[in-house]
Parts: structure tokens; C-alpha cells; sequence
């Protein structure tokens, strides 16, 4: 079941960069299917993000980039799945010579089938 976003948590005193950052994530490719635990994990990324822009933490950039990765919020996130997606689709592509091995196997099992009838 997808949710709407919900607020950054008004206790914290947020950076203006996550403010920003926060408000954008629905513009997010696949953002219209998360789920209340993914906005979950998001508001736990919302708080490296602050702590990252808001308090000059540059230990955790690797950590954010790893969070906003797993969504796909990046620019280059989104060329990466993409170049994932398509490699998996081509190498599930039929050729020829694998329709032909197909049909000789399914040839072969009808065969024994018929000679097992006849005996």
C-alpha cells in the first residue's frame, strides 16, 4: 500500500538543503509506490542528509549516497538501474538456435511420450 509523504519531524531542527531534499523526493521515479516503511528509511536517510549538510559531517557522505542509491534518487542511481535493467533484459533474449533447441527438446519428450503409448 503506498503513502503519502509525510512532514520532516518538526523536534529536529532541520538544514535548509534537507528541507529542500525532502520536499523533492516525490518527484522521484517510483516514488508514487512507497510504502510507509519506505518513508521510514527515508526520514532515517532525511537525518544523515542533515547531518551531512546541516553540520558539515563528510564521514557520512558515503552512507547517504548508499541510502539514496537504494531509492534511485540520484541522477546517476537512476542511469545505473536503468543500465541493469536493460542488461538483464538482453541477456534474457531468445535467439534462434535457442527457440530451434527448445522445440527439438519438446520434439524429443512428445517421442518418448508416443513410444511409451504404443508399448
Amino acid at each position: 500500500m503506498t503513502v503519502e509523504q509525510p512532514d520532516l519531524p518538526s523536534e529536529v531542527e532541520w538544514p535548509e538543503q534537507t528541507k529542500r531534499w525532502w520536499k523533492a523526493l516525490p518527484s522521484t521515479p517510483g516514488a508514487d509506490q512507497w510504502t510507509e516503511s519506505d518513508w521510514e528509511y527515508l526520514m532515517t536517510t532525511a537525518l544523515v542528509h542533515a547531518a551531512v549538510w546541516g553540520n558539515g559531517d563528510f564521514t557520512l557522505l558515503g552512507e547517504l549516497r548508499t541510502r539514496e542509491a537504494a531509492y534511485r534518487i540520484t541522477p546517476a542511481a537512476r542511469k545505473t538501474a536503468i543500465k541493469t535493467e536493460d542488461e538483464q533484459q538482453e541477456a534474457h533474449k531468445t535467439t534462434p538456435l535457442d527457440m530451434i533447441a527448445q522445440r527439438r527438446t519438446e520434439m524429443q519428450s512428445g517421442k518418448k511420450t508416443q513410444r511409451r503409448a504404443r508399448a
